[in-house]
């Protein structure tokens, strides 16, 4: 296992089916380049502004990813970074969240033991896939 965390942001949580890769994100720092992947239902909610980020309106699952994949059949394709000693700064804007919205972003340990029903490899406090 790597020492490092993925970070998983979400709003809404719907069953995942085959992922979808949506294009790349500059992450100041990172060594190589980093992309953003999520089930294709996500497709519906999410918008790409260039490299400099996104926007999840509505819903949507994204995960970070080093790899430009069309499936979750690669558990290693999860960007995975050494956070000790550094820092990792980012921007939300919540003011479009409604009331009952789970908006959310997770730093966790991935891939997990096994591929959970979406396939995606998600894997929690809560040993959700194990």
């Amino acid at each position: 296992r790597s020492a490092g965390v993925s970070l998983l942001l979400l709003i809404a949580v719907f069953g995942a089916n085959e992922a979808k890769n949506f294009g790349p994100i500059d992450v100041k720092g990172a060594d190589q380049q980093i992309y953003v992947v999520g089930p294709d239902w996500t497709s519906d909610f999410i918008e790409m502004h260039g490299t400099s980020g996104f926007s999840l309106n509505g819903g949507g699952r994204v995960y970070f990813a080093v790899k430009p994949e069309d499936g979750f059949g690669d558990p290693n394709m999860y960007w995975q970074t050494n956070l000790l000693g550094s820092h990792f700064a980012y921007h939300l804007d919540l003011s479009n969240v409604g009331c009952k919205c789970n908006a959310a972003g997770y730093f966790i340990d991935m891939p997990g033991p096994a591929a959970g029903d979406g396939g995606d490899w998600y894997c929690d406090a809560n040993f959700v896939n194990n």
